[in-house]
């Protein structure tokens, strides 16, 4: 994973946007609202598809080289091209801006290259999401994780949307399965699994 885009997952992760509500706590979150809330969100992958994904990951570092799958110049410089214009845009006087959201995240949700696609679907949810965007954002972790089913910075981020639509029971799921997909960089799924259970 390149510099760029780890700066981009970094920098999601410091901003956030405001909410309706505030998350609920442990004792009320057996209330019937929550309930139903609980009963409506998606589920995490299944762990028969996470297991199957993280296989596949392992079966491609496994090959040479010159035999593993190749991702192509033009799929490159669009996804450089995208972080590019993300970059430019946050670097930009006032910062990124609610108005160029939803465009800088198509450069990146229209990449659909099977290497790329995860983390590129990730990134566009992590610009809709920083400019209130959650229900796109949530689309766009649901279509990383339609490309890897182990992608856990898009579970993670799936999680924190659920808790702050006060969804403690949903996101806690979120949070667990992110860490079984990738226990050693789920950093954000631990301390937020922690903050529910604690």
């Amino acid at each position: 994973m390149n510099t760029r885009v780890i700066a981009l997952m970094v920098a999601a992760a410091f901003v956030g946007c405001a909410t309706t509500g505030t998350p609920v706590s442990k004792a009320g979150g057996d209330d019937e609202e929550a309930a139903a809330k609980n009963e409506t969100a998606p589920k995490p992958p299944s762990d028969d598809k996470i297991q199957a994904a993280k296989q596949q990951q392992a079966d491609v570092k496994k090959q040479p080289v010159a035999q593993g799958p190749k991702i192509s110049a033009s799929v490159k410089a669009e996804f450089d091209g995208a972080v590019k214009k993300w970059e430019t845009a946050k670097n930009a006087k006032g910062g990124l801006v609610t108005a160029d959201c939803k465009g800088l995240a198509a450069n990146f949700s229209r990449i659909s290259d099977g290497q790329l696609a995860a983390q590129s679907h990730f990134n566009a949810g992590t610009i809709l999401e920083h400019c209130c965007y959650e229900k796109d954002a949530e689309g766009e972790y649901q279509a990383a994780l339609s490309a890897n089913p182990a992608y856990a910075p898009a579970m993670a981020n799936l999680g924190q949307i659920y808790w702050k639509q006060n969804n403690p029971t949903t996101a806690k799921s979120w949070f667990e399965k992110a860490i079984q997909a990738d226990p050693t960089h789920a950093g954000a799924a631990y301390a937020n699994l922690g903050a529910i259970l604690y």
